[in-house]
């Protein structure tokens, strides 16, 4: 399946007593060519944002201006995208419970991070010896744009949490390892324990104790909802005070998070095109593709509908060698950018 989502307000997304569910983008391990997210507002949901766990994947998953407020065990779980874009998005709260139901279980298998990314399994070749058969396979790690993206947790819920728990804002509970280190060098990314407040959404961190304090009575049938459940999504307003550092905080210097809160559009990249000499070959290509330009700072391919597919950087080489092979046959542009910030564009066939 491919998923556009854009201009959407989602709130009030599960149900306590069922901790299985309750996120708002749940793929179940199916594969995504395409997930796109842009300008939405989730809150309220009582497991977390997005799960896809197993073997399946997404393509491309891109996540940009989005505001999550208040999920309950997590704020996402990535799955195994071949390519993550995941910026200027404000997350406030992201994992109300800590460990939650992960920390209440014996000998559970799985460490407990607020965002969880898996590596993906690529099967290298087959080899047939006889009666035994080999696959040889890798793990590769996708590309990620992880970007200006403001997380705050409000120091009442990580007080409601019991001492037991794994605190979300500790700096080994909030990346898996995989992730950390992708992430963790990205700019302008904040992370931090202080209390978020908007124009209009009346729920106040005090509000969420009991939701707390009940996920972790496991004995406890009947367990609180999410207070505010009937909210009036016509009258709420995500907008927040204009001196907060989110305020203009996004990779092009707009408020993080919906735009449409502000009615503000989104920045678009820009490109300036000079007098700019490159070679790139081979044309059709079919596995390495060669970049030759003075200065190369990076390279971009993106498809016929203008998705970037592939993003590669180096630092002032004056040559690049870049894999396609595991992209479909068609047409790509390729953009190649200076130093300078000067690029050079050129349309290459994917064999």
């Amino acid at each position: 399946c491919q998923v556009y989502v854009e201009n959407t307000v989602f709130g009030g997304i599960g149900q306590a007593r069922n901790r299985a569910n309750g996120f708002a983008f749940d793929l179940r391990g199916n594969f995504a060519p395409v997930a796109h997210f842009r300008n939405n507002t989730f809150y309220n949901m009582t497991r977390g944002w997005t799960r896809n766990r197993g073997s399946k994947r997404y393509g491309k998953l891109t996540v940009e201006h989005n505001t999550f407020v208040n999920s309950g065990e997590a704020g996402a779980d990535f799955g195994r995208p071949d390519s993550l874009i995941f910026k200027n998005n404000l997350y406030v709260n992201p994992a109300l419970m800590g460990d939650g139901l992960f920390g209440n279980r014996e000998n559970f298998e799985l460490d407990w991070y607020v965002f969880n990314l898996d590596s993906n399994i690529v099967i290298l070749d087959t080899v047939i010896t006889g009666m035994d058969t080999t696959i040889n396979t890798e793990l590769q790690l996708p590309f990620i744009d992880w970007r200006n993206n403001h997380f705050y947790v409000d120091p009442a819920v990580v007080e409601a949490q019991p001492d037991s728990s794994t605190h979300q804002i500790e700096d080994d509970a909030f990346y898996a390892p995989i992730m950390a280190g992708l992430v963790n060098d990205q700019p302008g990314n904040v992370i931090a324990e202080e209390r978020f407040t908007f124009t209009n959404f009346p729920i106040d961190a005090g509000d969420l104790t009991t939701f707390i304090v009940d996920q972790y009575n496991l004995d406890q049938e009947q367990k609180a909802e999410l207070p505010s459940y009937g909210i009036d999504v016509t009258t709420v307003d995500f907008t927040y005070p204009m001196d907060h550092a989110a305020y203009t905080g996004s990779s092009a210097g707009q408020p993080v998070g919906d735009l449409t809160w502000w009615d503000q559009s989104i920045s678009t990249s820009t490109y300036q095109f000079g007098k700019v000499e490159a070679s790139i070959y081979p044309n059709p290509v079919k596995g390495e593709l060669i970049i030759e330009m003075e200065d190369i700072d990076r390279v971009e391919v993106f498809n016929m509908v203008g998705n970037r597919m592939l993003y590669f950087e180096t630092h002032k080489q004056p040559k690049m060698t870049i894999d396609v092979s595991r992209l479909l046959s068609g047409m790509y542009v390729i953009v190649a950018t200076n130093g300078a910030g000067l690029s050079y564009v050129e349309k290459v066939y994917k064999n």
